[in-house]
This record gives C-alpha cells, sequence and structure tokens, in this order.
C-alpha cells in the first residue's frame, strides 16, 4: 500500500462510521472496475445510480468544505 493511500484511510478513519461505509463503497466500486474493466454495463449502473449521485455530491460537498477550512488546497 502506498504512504498516500495510508494517509487517506488514516484520516477517513476519523470519520463517523456511515461516512467510512459510504467511502468504502465509493472505493469498491472504482477496485472492482479496475480489476474487472469488461464489466462496463455494470460500472455504468452503479455510477449512474442515485445513490451513487448522492454520495457523490456528498463527498463533493465535504470536500468543498474542507478546502474553505483551510484543511487541503485545492
Amino acid at each position: 500500500m502506498t504512504n498516500k493511500l495510508k494517509e487517506v484511510f488514516e484520516k477517513a478513519s476519523r470519520l463517523s462510521e456511515e461516512e467510512q461505509d459510504d467511502i468504502a463503497a465509493a472505493l469498491q466500486v472504482v477496485v472492482d472496475n479496475t480489476l474487472r474493466p469488461e464489466d462496463e454495463a455494470e460500472w455504468d449502473a452503479i455510477v449512474g445510480s442515485a445513490r451513487s449521485h448522492a454520495l457523490l455530491e456528498k463527498m463533493v460537498k465535504k470536500a468543498q468544505q474542507a478546502v474553505k477550512r483551510g484543511e487541503v488546497s485545492n
């Protein structure tokens, strides 16, 4: 595991259980698709779902808030 990935997991470990589960679900989709790129229809169905859009919106808002607080740069 790279240092960057370890750093992200460390930061994520401080989030609520629900937020950690949301991140895990999003990461699982990426990893599964990376390991099996032939499953494009499945990927499109997952990424195109209302749940995925809601999760991504939530993650974007959190990232924007972190930028505003000066925790990360954009």
